[in-house]
């Protein structure tokens, strides 16, 4: 979002311009989000079950992020430490199951926001309330995008996301004591340290790519990253069983002799290939 709106400000684009696009767009990702669950349901899964998945998650926090696209990067920050911090209260203050039981599966908050909403909980103990601290991700990457961006040295853009990512893992590590890292309703421990994962891995990618200038090794994820949402339907919507119904075959003749650790190892890497 950093790169490309920056792209589109730059030809002429005003913000109300930008507003309508990035609405349209959250729109889009909605109507995909629901879509895959009516083309592809998964088995016993609720007409609300879609609100779960990662589109919707994207599309809130895409036009979040847009929002306060122009606002300095201080106060981007202090928005989404805010998602955060509501994020911790609620789950800590408003859970059925008690002050010392607030990220009980299906007595939590969100489960208890789902069954006032759509009168019911998810099985397996995910929550739509996640659209909400998802954003958290979204716009600490447009700060980071916005960073990179900057005319700030490649060394200290190292650092800068060496720190945040070391400052953001050991917060989510330490704060996992009280708070329990808990992907399927996105507790604040959680968010920290996927957080704090994400800088650093960028950080190893920025080293390798931008300061060494080892592009051969940016293929495969420049690939992904010009085409992740139509990986992803082509995915959820059937397609990597069909791609892999025709790989495995292949797998099967030439490493069938080594056992079948080989043989899904060498069906994923001709699909990745």
């Amino acid at each position: 979002m950093a790169f490309s709106w920056a792209k589109r400000f730059e030809h002429g684009t005003i913000w109300l311009q930008g507003l309508i696009h990035a609405a349209k767009r959250a729109l889009i990702l909605f109507f995909l989000g629901w879509a895959l669950y009516i083309i592809y349901p998964p088995e016993g899964a609720p007409g609300w079950a879609f609100l779960l998945d990662i589109l919707p998650a994207l599309a809130f926090g895409g036009l979040v992020a847009y929002l306060v696209i122009k606002w300095p990067a201080r106060w981007q920050l202090v928005l989404s430490t805010g998602f955060i911090l509501l994020t911790e209260l609620l789950y800590r203050l408003l859970s059925p199951a008690g002050l010392k039981q607030p990220f009980v599966i299906g007595q939590n908050f969100g489960a208890w926001l789902d069954q006032k909403l759509w009168g019911g909980v998810s099985p397996d103990g995910w929550v739509t309330f996640n659209i909400v601290p998802s954003a958290t991700f979204v716009v600490w990457g447009l700060i980071t995008g916005n960073m990179l961006r900057s005319n700030t040295t490649a060394a200290k853009k190292l650092r800068i996301l060496l720190t945040c990512g070391f400052l953001s893992l050991v917060s989510g590590l330490s704060l996992g004591f009280f708070t329990p890292i808990i992907r399927k309703i996105t507790t604040s421990s959680f968010m920290l340290t996927s957080i704090g994962f994400c800088q650093l891995f960028l950080a190893l990618s920025y080293f390798i790519i931008d300061i060494l200038k080892l592009r051969r090794w940016a293929l495969i994820p420049l690939a992904v990253g010009m085409n992740p949402l139509l990986i992803f339907i082509f995915d959820r919507s059937g397609g990597s069983d069909w791609f892999m119904g025709i790989v495995r075959p292949f797998a099967e003749a030439l490493l069938g002799w080594s056992g079948q650790a080989w043989v899904q190892t060498g069906t994923s890497l001709g699909c990745l290939s």
